[in-house]
């Protein structure tokens, strides 16, 4: 089993960065992330990403429960997900974010900022992130579900934001 949060959080890395588990494949490609493809193929490709904001705990817990529960086989995976914990330092630290706000950085932004942690960690999670869905069997449906919290109170008691999609899913 590879426990990404404790990882994550005591910056260490698993004893091997690949194995099989519970009918599933499952490759370490970084700190904080975590790729786990079926056994049996696949028809959906999914980045499951939060602790972009590092106190935004919720998700994070989301994610490691639901990776404690895949390599315990009390859920079966059936589609090639890729996790991501995207801030580790904020996350260890407990803070929204270090120096500028991950949420801003991504499809380049960060290449307008000065370097610094979350700009290299920016930089190097759309590189794994490009990679993971270029290597997907291009058949498979993609998804990215960047998970958050609300930080204010919201008039809807439940919400999601779901983006604007060019095809028909």
């Amino acid at each position: 089993m590879v426990d990404l949060l404790a990882l994550t959080l005591t910056q260490r890395e698993p004893e091997q960065d690949t194995g099989e588990s519970a009918g599933f494949h499952w490759q370490w490609l970084g700190e904080g992330v975590l790729q786990c493809t079926p056994v049996s193929g696949y028809e959906k490709t999914i980045l499951l990403s939060a602790g972009i904001h590092g106190n935004e705990t919720a998700p994070i817990e989301l994610i490691d429960n639901i990776l404690k529960d895949l390599f315990a086989a009390k859920l079966m995976l059936k589609h090639r997900v890729l996790f991501v914990l995207g801030n580790p330092e904020a996350i260890r630290q407990g803070v929204r974010y270090l120096e500028n706000d991950m949420n801003r950085m991504f499809c380049g932004a960060h290449e307008a900022l000065a370097v610094d942690v979350e700009t290299r960690r920016a930089a190097e999670l759309e590189h794994i992130t490009s990679h993971f869905f270029h290597t997907s069997d291009v058949q498979a449906k993609a998804y990215h579900y960047d998970l958050h919290t609300a930080i204010r109170a919201s008039r809807l008691p439940l919400f999601a934001l779901f983006p604007y999609q060019s095809h028909p899913y």
